[in-house]
């Protein structure tokens, strides 16, 4: 514990308020503080008992703090159980979600934050409290387990906790938990994403892995300039040639394949007709070569989708991706 002593500034009645106080600090972080300010100093005796009222206080949080941080580091032993496919993790687990107020029969989410964001890597529920959640810090990252209902505020706790501290928004990936047993094939999945996303420049991202996975499982451990190299090989002429002519045939071929290459979903989609879709797609081959839809159709999907991603991937924005 640490005393503060000193004299705020005058009222406006001209007296001088005096301020006693004790902050609390536990391992990593300030636990709490107690405070005194009156008008006339305190005496010895007043001193002397607002100091063992302080020492009561600090025992109290740091008790606290120790249990926190005890429990924290059971679920995190419990956690790498899972990763080891232990068969009695996913049991203990459901025991810890139900206390902290999860209903497993609920659809679940996986919430990874960024390595890297110190503040909740210290301690990971304090950002949380009040939530039905368990969180942990693994290997960096902090992940934490909710109801799919909660995932929204989850998110945007944690990247205002940031941003009220100055530093930047953390990316954040969400992964859907198909039962307990699966937590960890949804951290991984997450991990992947998070590396995706800053590999392609786009940190401060909250984006969904189901609709990243595949990519991540190709793109996670690639540098921004390799993916850049991969996306001007692939379909390098057809941006140019719609970037010269303020052309929309990237999107269209984009959406064309997304959607199962079916020209009248794409012609949907898009509010155009599908002569105007047909079009679009000849010219593609014609710029990328007629194999481009065919045998190379996956390569150029890809692209497509990287570079979609390069654009539309922005802080807090990736409720849609």
């Amino acid at each position: 514990m640490r005393k503060v002593d000193g004299l705020a500034d005058p009222s406006p009645s001209n007296e001088t308020t005096n301020v006693r106080g004790v902050t609390i600090v536990g391992a990593s972080q300030l636990l709490g503080a107690v405070l005194v300010s009156r008008s006339k100093p305190m005496t010895d005796s007043e001193i002397r008992t607002f100091e063992r009222g302080a020492m009561v206080t600090g025992i109290v949080l740091l008790s606290l703090d120790r249990f926190e941080r005890s429990r924290d580091q059971e679920l995190s032993h419990l956690l790498m159980a899972l990763r080891e496919r232990r068969p009695e993790a996913a049991g203990s687990l459901a025991v810890h979600a139900k206390r902290a107020g999860i209903s497993i029969e609920s659809p679940l989410s996986l919430v990874v934050v960024e390595a890297g964001t110190r503040a909740l890597v210290m301690d990971p529920t304090r950002a949380l409290r009040g939530l039905p959640m368990l969180a942990a810090a693994i290997d960096g990252h902090t992940a934490v387990l909710c109801e799919t209902s909660s995932v929204d505020e989850i998110s945007q706790r944690m990247q205002n906790v940031f941003e009220q501290g100055g530093d930047a928004r953390p990316s954040i990936a969400v992964a859907s938990v198909d039962g307990l047993k699966a937590y960890w094939g949804a951290y991984e999945l997450a991990v992947r994403c998070l590396r995706l996303v800053e590999a392609l420049g786009r940190r401060g991202a909250i984006v969904q892995s189901s609709s990243l996975s595949v990519f991540a499982a190709l793109f996670a451990d690639h540098t921004a300039a390799q993916l850049v190299a991969y996306v001007e090989a692939a379909i390098g002429p057809l941006l140019l040639h719609d970037k010269a002519k303020a052309a929309k045939v990237a999107d269209t071929m984009r959406l064309y394949l997304d959607l199962g290459s079916n020209t009248s979903l794409a012609a949907k989609a898009l509010n155009i007709h599908e002569n105007t879709v047909r079009q679009r797609l000849e010219t593609a081959k014609r710029l990328l070569g007629a194999d481009c839809l065919s045998k190379r159709a996956f390569e150029t999907q890809a692209a497509l989708k990287l570079h979609f991603l390069m654009g539309e991937l922005r802080p807090g924005n990736g409720s849609s991706l």
